[in-house]
């Protein structure tokens, strides 16, 4: 990661910090700001400037928690990283919301927050702001404030790890853009066959079934692919901690959202948990070569 020192100061400021470091940093000090890449995690800045200085500290209050609940409604049931830098006495709202299992480009992650400043049920002077995905662009860390203010960005959902953005780590790719954006995944007539889904569902491994995390992505991805909740417990029940109110559960609440888990998360895991059979499965009629099997 590059971590730079201060908001005005040059971007050529930035130091390489592995994520151990910036997380130690963070606790200490107040004027990080992370470069982002050329592909990071997808985020939103999501703020309410300029707001009527009569405001009550009640009324900003309500402001601030319907803001923040049309954020997390916004998730569906993508895990996420949310802070705030809100300060009632500056009249400001201000959240970042990170979904640390997703990554894209800036220009992608843009096209994104776009389309979001539409989708977003916000309040009234409360917005999705589009214009933090430029070159070389700097991003207010956990625990920092701009320069000569004191309002840092304090968690309210995840943690810090969660919150940093240029770092990836094993994050799923996606891409939106103005042709292709997901909002609202419906699934196709069917997008995979239901032999074919059962096939590559049939290399997920019963440690990942008893995974609670990896479980619920690969529940709501089936969901995104038009499964029925009868094939969905089918395979769950592969677990041993299996308890059939909690699948029952995340299928009836399942709801999408631009960050969806979808056949792409189910691949992934099928080929980590058994990369011959889903090598077979993907090149069934000849052997794949060597580099063949890197492309998949």
């Amino acid at each position: 990661m590059l971590v730079a020192s201060g908001l005005k100061a040059s971007y050529k400021n930035a130091v390489e910090m592995s994520k151990e470091e910036t997380l130690t940093a963070q606790q200490v000090r107040t004027n990080l700001y992370e470069v982002l890449g050329e592909v990071n995690r997808v985020f939103l800045d999501i703020d309410g400037k300029r707001l009527p200085t009569e405001m009550t500290k009640a009324q900003f209050d309500a402001l601030q928690a319907e803001a923040q609940a049309a954020i997390e409604r916004g998730a569906g049931g993508e895990p996420y990283g949310l802070a705030t830098s809100s300060k009632y006495e500056d009249r400001v709202i201000s959240f970042r919301v990170v979904y640390p299992r997703v990554k894209t480009s800036k220009k992608s992650n843009k096209a994104y927050a776009v389309k979001m400043r539409e989708v977003l049920k916000l309040p009234d002077g409360v917005k999705v702001d589009d214009v933090p995905y430029g070159e070389n662009q700097k991003i207010r860390m956990v625990g920092s404030s701009k320069d000569g203010e004191d309002r840092p960005f304090v968690m309210v959902h995840g943690d810090p790890e969660d919150m940093l953005i240029s770092y990836v780590g094993d994050a799923e790719e996606r891409e939106f853009d103005e042709k292709h954006l997901p909002m609202d995944p419906q699934p196709s007539s069917p997008p995979v066959d239901t032999k074919d889904l059962r096939d590559i569902l049939d290399c997920v491994s019963v440690a990942s079934w008893t995974d609670y995390a990896i479980c619920m992505r690969l529940i709501f991805a089936m969901k995104t692919e038009g499964a029925d909740d009868d094939l969905i417990h089918s395979y769950c029940m592969k677990a041993g901690n299996y308890v059939r109110k909690w699948v029952s559960d995340l299928c009836r609440n399942h709801k999408p959202s631009p960050t969806t888990p979808s056949i792409a998360f189910i691949r992934k895991i099928a080929r980590q948990d058994n990369k011959s059979r889903y090598i077979y499965l993907a090149f069934p009629e000849d052997k794949p070569s060597v580099a063949a099997n890197a492309a998949v």
